[in-house]
Order: structure tokens, then C-alpha cells, then sequence
């Protein structure tokens, strides 16, 4: 899976993404620290990359993240944004059509 790691969320999610045999970056590795989020979002469509979050800490979003990866299938991640908080995940498919 390719993820883009939202600014709410440590770089180190991104590096334990990796870890677990993934593609991902942190937004500011991609100049996106200051971006609002539809420039984040655009981004994550161009490059086919998802993940989006709050403040959690690191262990926090590393085990949200280890249960989402365990229970999701990845051909429903792909093309998708996922806005996780603590009781549930909204998947939301790109592109994001504006009604």
C-alpha cells in the first residue's frame, strides 16, 4: 500500500509503515507542512497514496493502524482517503466528487 501520513500525525507512523513492508511518506518530507488539507488530499490522489488522522500518539496510531491494516482488505484501501478516530474508520474513495 502507498500511504501519504497527514500533519496531525507523527513521522513515525510513516517509518513504522515502512517498516511493515509499505510505501509511505510524512507530509512534511513532501513540502506539505503548512498545506491546508484539500492540498494534502490532492496530493494523496495524485500519487495514489492514503492515510489521513488526528493527534494520537505514536503507539496509539500504530496499533489503530496494525488493527485497520489486519481487518481492511488493501483492494478496498487503494484509491481511498481514510479518516481514522477511535471508535470508527470512514473510507472515502478517490477522486472525492463535489456535489
Amino acid at each position: 500500500m502507498r500511504f501519504l501520513v497527514d500533519m496531525p500525525l507523527s513521522p513515525g507512523l510513516a517509518r513504522w509503515l515502512i517498516g511493515q513492508g509499505h510505501d509511505a511518506i510524512h507530509a512534511s518530507e513532501l513540502g506539505l507542512s503548512q498545506a491546508p488539507d484539500t492540498e494534502i488530499i490532492e496530493r494523496a490522489r495524485i500519487d495514489l497514496r492514503t492515510v489521513r488522522g488526528g493527534e494520537w500518539s505514536d503507539q496509539q496510531v500504530i496499533d489503530r493502524m496494525r488493527s485497520i491494516l489486519t481487518s481492511v482488505r488493501p483492494d478496498d484501501l487503494v484509491r481511498s482517503i481514510l479518516v481514522v478516530d477511535r471508535n470508527r474508520v470512514r473510507r472515502r474513495n478517490l477522486p472525492i466528487e463535489r456535489v
